[in-house]
C-alpha cells in the first residue's frame, strides 16, 4: 500500500527550509487538505510531525482460480465472550463456553460456512492475558479473550482473517494490540483494520479474484470520549484502531485514481447497540460512497440493520452479531434477535451480496447462533420492510439458494466480476 501524499516537518527540514517558512509551508499544505472533523484534523496535524517511514504493504492474497464464481463470506460481531462467562461464573451462571468450550458456539452456522474461499470475521475483543495496561474505568465492557485458544477455535471455525476497526481491540492498551497482532499472525489469521500506527490500522487486506484486485477496509467510526478518554484511534505516530475519519477516505479516492481495476469493500462498525440505523451512519456512507467504496458492509449494533443503494454501491448497514457470547438485549429493548451470515459472491453472470439471516438470541440458543427458520425469514423481512426496505424489481430480492436456503440477495455492478474488457 502506498502510503498518503503528504508533507512531513522532517522532510521539509530537510531539505534546507527556514523554520519560519516550513511552518508556513505545513499550514497551507493543511488548508490544501482539508479537515473533515475534528478528528481528521488531529490525524493531518499528527502526520506533520510523523517521522518518514517506509510502508510496507501486506502481501496479497490471490485465491483460487479455476471457478465459475468465489464467495467470500462475512461474520458479523464475533467474541468467545470469555469476559461475560467471567461474569456469569461469579454469579454461579452456566453457559455454553463454561460447559462445551470454545468450538460449541459456531456449530449451528458452520453449514452457512461450508463451501466459502475465503471468511472474515469482525473480531470484538483483545487478545491478552494481561489486561493491566487496559481501559478499565474509561469505558464500559472491556473485552479481553484468551489467545491461544480463541484463533484456534477461529481456524476450526474457518475464519481466514479479521477485521479489527471496531471499539474493542485496544480495550487492554497497546500491549494488548501487540499481542492481538502477534498471536493471530503466528496463529495463521490475517487481520486489518488496527495497527500500531495509522499506516499499519488503515492497510487493507487485499484479495486477489480472477485478475482484479479488491481491497477490504475495516474502520470504527468516530466518537469523541474514545479519543479523548481512551486515546482509541491510531494515528500516524500513534497505535490504534483505523478511524472512518481518518485517511481512509483519501485512500479509497487513490484507490480509484490508478489505472488497474480496484474493487473497495469497507466494513464499518458503527451505530449503537440495538438500535436501528442512525442519521450520522447515512452521512457517512454518503461520503464514503463518494469516496470511492464500491461495497459498505456494517457491524456493531449487534443486531441486522437496513439496506440501500446509494448510486451504484450498496451499503448494509448491519449484518448483526455472528458469535457474540454477550447475553443479549434484544427482548429488553424491543428489537429482533437476528443477524446475517454475509456472501460476497464475485464473478459469473449474476455477482451479488446475498443476506442469510441467522437466529441469535443466545439464552434461547445456548448461545449457538443458528439459521432461521421459515417463519423467522418471513419476520426478517417483515420488520425490514418497517424500516422502509424496498424489494422491488432492480434491486434487492427474496431468493431460494442453490442449497435449498432462503436469502436476501443484493445485485452487484460489474466491478466485482473477474477482470474483462467491459469492466
Amino acid at each position: 500500500m502506498a502510503a498518503p501524499p503528504t508533507v512531513s516537518l522532517p522532510a521539509v527540514r530537510r531539505a534546507g527550509v527556514s523554520p519560519s517558512i516550513a511552518v508556513i509551508t505545513m499550514f497551507g499544505w493543511l488548508a490544501r487538505r482539508g479537515a473533515k472533523d475534528t478528528f481528521h484534523l488531529d490525524y493531518l496535524l499528527d502526520g506533520l510531525l510523523a517521522p518518514e517511514v517506509d510502508v510496507v504493504a501486506p502481501d496479497a492474497i490471490t485465491l483460487p482460480e479455476g471457478k465459475a464464481t468465489t464467495t467470500v463470506t462475512l461474520v458479523g460481531d464475533t467474541y468467545f465472550g470469555e469476559w461475560y462467562s467471567a461474569q456469569r461464573a461469579k454469579r454461579g451462571v452456566d453457559d455454553a463456553l463454561q460447559r462445551y468450550g470454545y468450538d460449541h458456539s459456531f456449530k449451528g452456522i458452520a453449514p452457512l460456512l461450508e463451501g466459502s474461499d475465503y471468511t472474515i470475521a469482525n473480531f470484538e475483543a483483545a487478545l491478552a492475558y494481561d489486561n493491566e495496561n487496559g481501559l478499565q474505568g474509561r469505558k464500559p465492557f472491556c473485552l479481553t479473550g484468551d489467545p491461544l485458544r480463541s484463533v484456534a477455535a477461529l481456524k476450526k471455525a474457518g475464519i481466514d482473517a479479521v477485521a479489527l476497526g471496531n471499539n474493542h481491540v485496544m480495550d487492554a492498551g497497546i500491549s494488548g494490540l501487540q499481542s492481538t497482532l502477534d498471536t493471530l499472525r503466528d496463529g495463521g489469521i490475517a487481520s486489518f483494520g488496527a495497527g500500531l500506527n495509522a499506516h499499519q490500522a488503515e492497510a487493507p487486506l487485499t484479495l486477489m479474484v480472477g485478475g482484479r484486485t479488491f481491497k477490504f477496509y475495516s474502520a470504527y467510526w468516530y466518537r469523541r470520549y474514545m479519543e479523548q478518554d481512551c486515546a482509541f484511534y491510531a494515528q500516524p505516530c500513534r497505535a490504534g484502531a483505523a478511524c472512518l475519519s481518518g485517511g481512509l477516505l483519501e485512500q479509497l479516492s487513490q484507490d480509484k485514481s490508478g489505472d488497474e481495476p480496484v474493487t473497495t469493500i469497507v466494513m464499518a462498525h458503527w451505530g449503537q447497540d440495538y438500535r436501528w440505523t442512525l442519521p450520522q451512519q447515512k452521512q457517512l456512507a454518503k461520503r464514503l460512497t463518494q469516496a470511492g467504496a464500491d461495497l459498505i458492509v456494517g457491524c456493531g449494533p449487534h443486531m441486522l440493520g437496513e439496506f440501500e443503494q446509494l448510486g451504484d454501491s450498496w451499503v448494509a448497514y448491519s449484518i448483526g452479531n455472528g458469535v457474540f457470547n454477550s447475553n443479549g438485549e434484544y427482548r429488553q429493548r424491543g428489537v429482533p434477535a437476528f443477524g446475517f451470515i454475509t456472501r460476497l459472491v464475485i464473478g459469473g453472470d449474476q455477482p451479488q451480496l446475498q443476506l442469510l439471516p441467522i437466529f441469535t438470541n443466545n439464552p434461547e440458543t445456548f448461545w449457538q447462533p443458528r439459521p432461521v427458520t421459515d417463519d423467522e425469514f418471513t419476520q426478517v423481512i417483515a420488520v425490514l420492510e418497517q424500516q422502509g426496505v424496498s424489494f422491488a424489481d432492480g434491486g434487492a430480492r427474496i431468493a431460494t439458494l442453490s442449497e435449498g436456503r432462503k436469502a436476501i440477495v443484493l445485485p452487484l455492478t460489474a466491478k466485482f466480476t473477474a477482470v474483462s474488457s467491459n469492466s
